[in-house]
């Protein structure tokens, strides 16, 4: 029988073995999408974050909701779209690669 707890609700954790919540995949999903806009900021400037996360909601959008995805289908999304930032930087040479 699991711990009872305080009574808030605990944010789901990457290493939980059993099958997520809808309201639990979807915070997993923003906490996935947020660390991406973050880090493509940071690397690469805002403009490419903005293109970057319409990317990555472009790919969660097309996730079959019915399987119930998981964690592992928020990563390849993530890699979709960083793969997608990576040919965009590689077929312009003339934009700036780095955002600072």
């Amino acid at each position: 029988m699991p711990a009872h707890t305080s009574g808030a609700s605990e944010a789901p954790t990457l290493n939980q073995g059993f099958a997520l919540s809808d309201a639990n995949l979807i915070i997993l999903a923003e906490r996935e999408l947020a660390a991406f806009a973050r880090a493509v900021s940071e690397l690469f400037g805002p403009e490419q974050a903005s293109l970057s996360t319409a990317e990555w909601i472009d790919e969660l959008e097309s996730l079959n909701w019915l399987a119930k995805p998981g964690v592992s289908d928020f990563r390849r999304i993530t890699i979709a779209a960083s793969a997608t930032l990576a040919h965009r930087n590689d077929s312009d040479p003339h934009e700036a690669r780095w955002g600072n």
